[in-house]
């Protein structure tokens, strides 16, 4: 059985709708607030193939048809992958381009997450793209698909030392505020007071979503380029405030994507 699957518009999308966002348009000057659409998609529901595109439960053999001597995986491309929910997070391949040969039963992958190896099986849908699922409890961080194991129907395997990219495992943030940015803005020179209420990140080991403890708030300057002004510190809840003197500026608060951590922004505010 040949395997060659390069991305195609309805995997990118799919996969686009794990990345948290927090951006939302610009805030109206009347409500002083910017609502966010900072919420995790939910994963999407996918049923095994059974056309042959992959080597999973479902896919088509030919009776009596023998393994190969040796399994050739040309190319593993993965795309990062957001943690946002206890359990299972799926993760999609961008790319899987190979031969395993004979008649495959299932695919395994060898994936790497931090210094730890864990077994995933490749699944997918009838729309042509492929995915895995990684569990919340194995970590965030830097990950990538050390090996790929074949076994055959008649219980054979082979295996396959390619590596895939590296990619990133991200913790998901998120807040569960109407409101989550307010600004309390009076004339230049007067006190402005800066809220944000509830911002919270995904925590693997635990499968709930813990304080951020920290935000950036910060400012347009006159080139179009955004500066921290102010790391607000935040309550147990997610929330917190910074008072200071007033000038007129447009602000927002801001999450910075690391390699653990998936960020963003809200709508900018007029203070």
């Amino acid at each position: 059985m040949r395997l060659n699957t390069l991305a195609k518009t309805g995997a990118a999308l799919t996969a686009s709708a794990l990345v948290i966002t927090l951006s939302s348009g610009p805030a109206n000057a009347a409500d002083d607030s910017a609502s966010t659409g900072y919420a995790p998609a939910s994963a999407p529901t996918a049923a095994v193939s059974a056309d042959g595109f992959l080597p999973g439960t479902g896919a088509k053999s030919a009776a009596g048809n023998k393994a190969a001597a040796g399994v050739t995986i040309n190319k593993i491309g993965v795309r990062s992958g957001v943690l946002y929910r206890k359990g299972d997070n799926s993760v999609f391949l961008s790319a899987l381009d190979g031969d395993p040969g004979g008649a495959a039963a299932k695919t395994e992958f060898t994936l790497r997450v931090g210094k730890k190896d864990h077994k995933v099986l490749l699944r997918g849908t009838n729309d042509g793209y492929a995915y895995f699922n990684t569990k919340s409890g194995w970590g965030s961080g830097k990950a990538w698909i050390r090996s790929t194991t074949v076994t055959y129907t008649n219980g054979t395997k082979s295996t396959s030392g390619t590596d895939s990219n590296k990619f990133y495992l991200r913790r998901a943030t998120r807040t569960t505020a109407n409101k989550p940015f307010k600004v309390t803005a009076y004339s230049p020179g007067t006190k402005i007071k800066f809220r944000a209420s509830t911002f919270k990140v995904f925590k693997p080991s635990s499968g709930k979503y813990t304080s951020l403890g920290s935000i950036r708030l910060q400012y347009k300057k006159s080139n179009g380029k955004w500066k921290t002004v102010k790391k607000i510190k935040l309550n147990k809840k997610g929330s917190g405030s910074w008072t200071t003197r007033a000038r007129t500026r447009t602000y927002r608060l801001y999450v910075p994507t690391t390699a653990n951590v998936i960020g963003g922004q809200t709508g900018s505010i007029r203070g």
